[in-house]
């Protein structure tokens, strides 16, 4: 499953059909993403040089995908 721009989906998952999973995206809360077996893939526009401020938000985006399409589900902190 995957979003990518321009909204145009890759696969099929009832989660791609998800309201907040959508508005997020299309808000730019997160970035375009795929999951592949195990693992989420984020693409993070590269405008300036990778900082630890940077990497910090596109973590935290990231874990926002996770968040909206369940990955995070029964993980502990």
């Amino acid at each position: 499953m995957a979003y990518h721009v321009p909204f145009e989906r890759i696969g099929d998952s009832p989660l791609l059909d998800g309201a907040d999973l959508r508005k997020a995206f299309l808000t730019r809360r997160i970035p375009p993403w795929t999951v592949r077996r195990r693992m989420l893939f984020t693409v993070e526009p590269a405008n300036e040089g990778v900082t630890p401020a940077v990497v910090d938000a596109a973590v935290h985006r990231a874990l926002r995908v996770a968040g909206l399409i369940g990955l995070t589900d029964g993980v502990a902190a």
